[in-house]
């Protein structure tokens, strides 16, 4: 039965998304807050956030997955490193799917060329997945717990940076939030169910 309400969860999760991107007040809202940021932009700050967004782009997703699959292997948690892969790559493929399906247009002042539609921000939501569901795997000692709360610091690093950067609108990181949020769920449900 457990299965059924996590496919519920998931649809429902989709109509949320996909409801909250045609929303008209979060245009004005989205812009306001865009634009407040942008002309906050200094040269140094700008060198951070780039970082912050690489690391969450798909070059720092595909490295830090691996490399996180393999430890997790390497130490004995097999299963965890498999269910970690799994979900971070569905993940990627959900955030995809989402563009497609809301097909809203990225601002128009962005400082990075983008090719892919804005709703989700895929940063935010795969990030959120990868760094949190690695934090908490880690977490129990203070080590991991540590790692936890830095992992969710990066996390909210790299949304704020796609906003910086004018690439996304700040309801799209919240939407990548709040999936990244659902797709830890299911790594959790997937993890205690082993």
């Amino acid at each position: 039965m457990a299965p059924v309400y996590l496919a519920l969860a998931v649809l429902t999760l989709v109509l949320i998304l996909l409801d909250l991107a045609s929303v008209r007040w979060a245009f004005p809202l989205d812009r306001h807050l865009s634009h407040l940021m942008i002309r906050a932009r200094t040269r140094e700050e700008t060198k951070l956030m780039h970082w912050a967004s690489v690391v969450g782009g798909p070059y720092g997703i595909i490295i830090v997955a691996i490399l996180a699959t393999f430890g997790l292997a390497v130490f004995g948690r097999p299963l965890d490193a498999v269910f970690y892969l799994m979900v971070v790559v569905l993940s990627v493929a959900y955030a995809l799917s989402m563009k497609v399906l809301t097909a809203r247009k990225r601002p128009n002042h962005g400082i990075e060329k983008q090719r892919t539609y804005s709703f989700p921000s895929a940063h935010s939501l795969t990030s959120a997945v990868m760094y949190i569901s690695l934090g908490i795997l880690l977490a129990g000692s203070l080590i991991g717990d540590i790692v936890l709360i830095l992992c969710i610091a990066l996390v909210l690093a790299i949304g704020v940076s796609r906003v910086y950067l004018g690439v996304h609108y700040p309801s799209d990181v919240l939407g990548g939030y709040v999936a990244g949020g659902v797709w830890v769920w299911i790594f959790l449900y997937l993890v205690a169910g082993t």
